[in-house]
């Protein structure tokens, strides 16, 4: 992995060097024998005494050494530590001769956290990436700073979480109506058979069953978990396809239906329901209940038990 990303920043650099390196005037104070720049008087009086063999001058001259540049040549120079390649460290130490580096690292992270990309460095951002990547070790430190930047991935594992909390959820609202959760033993799943290879078997994330005088649950209502913002939109073709065959797999043939539970983020708990029609009439009914995430365990399930709609035993 070091020789992959040292890799990655060697090419970013080198193409920075082929379309030449940022510069930016620096101010510097030198001693010189000739007048470069402005003449410091104060120095020259306090200094030399009024001797003219050395002059104490100041220049502002336009110079490579800039944190966009030193954060790439530390980072260079930590590379060539790094990677197993004999041929990949003497490219990334021939490289780190072009660039100026700082001695302290903590300055060069400071720097790479303080940079603000505009038309004149945005060249960089790729270099600084895995500059940034290399010099911290990889990995990520501040996985709970709220930065105000909203994810497009998923660091965990939300879909089989939410079926956990739904399933768990769902069992203590049922449960202080009577109703249960059904085992595989009790409720088979979905079979298909006839087809190329071995049978396969298909079941919702939770199936409630309702109480009877024996043990056999009298009725059967499908419940599926699904970590999608249906409070936004509307339930997709494939859920409703797949909501329907729950339903008329388990359900009661007069009144078949099943339950899509989603979350909400804020603006409370919500609740509709889906009647599927065919040519002879009605083929089932989904319920959609979104529960807002952002209220305590127990009024959600509080809610759930109110709105589950168990079907009478």
């Amino acid at each position: 992995m070091a020789d992959l990303v040292a890799t990655a920043l060697l090419t970013e650099c080198e193409r920075l060097l082929h379309d030449g390196l940022r510069r930016e005037y620096v101010r510097r104070q030198a001693l010189a024998s000739a007048v470069r720049g402005s003449l410091d008087v104060t120095a020259q009086v306090t200094r030399r005494y009024g001797q003219l063999d050395k002059l104490h001058v100041r220049t502002f001259d336009r110079e490579t050494d800039t944190w966009d540049n030193r954060v790439l040549g530390t980072a260079l120079r930590v590379a060539r530590t790094l990677v197993t390649g004999p041929q990949l460290a003497r490219d990334l130490h021939s490289a780190a001769q072009e660039f100026p580096h700082s001695p302290s690292l903590a300055s060069v992270l400071r720097a790479l956290d303080r940079t603000r990309y505009t038309r004149l460095n945005a060249r960089y951002r790729a270099a600084h990436i895995w500059a940034r990547l290399l010099l911290r070790g990889g990995g990520v430190t501040d996985l709970l700073a709220d930065r105000g930047v909203v994810a497009d991935g998923l660091l965990l594992a939300m879909p089989a979480l939410w079926e956990a909390v739904v399933r768990r959820m769902f069992i203590d609202a049922a449960g202080s109506q009577g109703w249960r959760p059904v085992s595989v033993t009790e409720a088979k799943g979905v079979t298909v058979r006839g087809d190329l290879g071995a049978s396969s078997t298909f079941r919702p994330d939770l199936v409630l069953g309702s109480p009877g005088r024996d043990p056999a649950p009298r009725r059967l209502l499908p419940v599926d978990a699904k970590y999608k913002r249906y409070d936004r939109s509307g339930v997709g073709s494939t859920d409703v396809h797949q909501l329907l065959t729950y339903s008329t797999g388990y359900g009661p043939k007069d009144d078949p239906r099943a339950v899509i539970v989603h979350p909400r983020t804020g603006g409370g708990h919500s609740q509709r329901t889906l009647q599927i029609n065919g040519h002879h009439g009605p083929l089932g009914s989904i319920h959609v209940i979104g529960l807002d995430t952002q209220v305590p365990p127990q009024q959600a399930a509080a809610h759930a038990a109110s709105v589950v709609p168990l079907p009478h035993p």
